[in-house]
């Protein structure tokens, strides 16, 4: 055999005897504390779509259970920063739809926050997100996303060094997109100053507007779209209005009633939950409870 030959076997049974066990490991590393990964698992028609007020604050399985789907919903909500209404987001929405159980239901969490850009953020909150440029969005077990290690943001090769940041004891990862989070007392914030996003000036995006509405009616073709707008705090609600000039439960019921959707405001109701930060994300039971309401609106 030509020593070529010889060196590339070599050096395939030296990946294959190495790299086959860590990818292994990796996998159970990602899909045990990678809160993103089951929502690179499968398509549905039953979308949960939104920041992370809908990502920790809507259940799937409750959904299911109080609506008698037939099929399992998802939640497709990330965060603030990874997807906020836009093009990217819209694009990625389109590839999870399964569209052959529509007409299906889709779940829209709205906020002034995610219709917003903001000083110094440059509109650039989706271009570092790599989900948005994964070929493989629906599969079990996804492999491109364990390469890729898409939430912690790291290709493979780091990942072999720095291990990947465990989640937290009090975070449950269903594998349908939920992340249910119960915070200590002791570990939720104090006051809504203490928020990451407060560092930053809010300024009206013209464009996300306009992506929401065309997210709304691109969806309205292939089922019912409920846009929602969810508990939060009184001083989070209040925050959010002056922002807005009290005008954004009008535009939200605008673009409802121009695509056959329906607009429910919960924001008034934020004292009936608690909150996994003391602010505006719902905590475990309350985010049941909540789940319980809203299926009982819908239907």
């Amino acid at each position: 055999m030509p020593k070529y030959l010889q060196l590339l076997l070599k050096l395939l049974i030296l990946i294959m005897l190495g790299g086959i066990p860590y990818y292994i490991y990796l996998h159970k590393l990602i899909t045990e504390n990678d809160a993103f990964y089951w929502k690179s698992t499968y398509s549905s028609s039953t979308l949960i779509i939104g920041a992370s007020r809908a990502t920790q604050g809507i259940s799937p399985d409750i959904l299911e259970e109080e609506l008698g789907l037939e099929h399992k919903a998802l939640n497709m909500a990330f965060t603030g920063i990874h997807s906020p209404y836009g093009k990217e987001y819209l694009n990625l929405i389109k590839r999870k739809i399964n569209y052959e159980d529509t007409p299906g239901l889709f779940i829209l969490s709205v906020h002034p926050g995610n219709l917003a850009d903001y000083e110094g953020g440059g509109g650039r909150r989706e271009e570092a997100f790599r989900f948005y440029d994964m070929w493989m969005v629906n599969s079990n077990p996804n492999p491109e996303y364990v390469i890729r290690n898409i939430s912690g943001r790291q290709s493979l090769l780091p990942v072999i060094i720095t291990k990947i940041k465990p989640r937290r004891d009090f975070d449950i990862l269903h594998r349908n997109g939920w992340i249910e989070r119960t915070t200590p007392p002791e570990k939720r914030l104090r006051d809504i100053e203490d928020l990451k996003a407060m560092q930053y000036e809010p300024i009206r995006s013209p464009n996300r507007e306009k992506y929401l509405e065309r997210t709304v009616e691109y969806l309205s073709q292939y089922g019912k779209v409920v846009i929602v707008r969810m508990p939060i705090s009184f001083k989070a609600k209040w925050r959010e209005d002056v922002f807005f000039k009290n005008g954004f439960d009008q535009l939200m019921q605008e673009i409802a009633d121009r695509h056959g959707a329906q607009y429910i405001d919960y924001s008034t109701d934020g004292a009936s939950y608690e909150y996994n930060d003391g602010i505006h994300h719902l905590d475990g039971p309350s985010a049941r409870r909540f789940t319980k309401r809203l299926a009982k609106d819908i239907e």
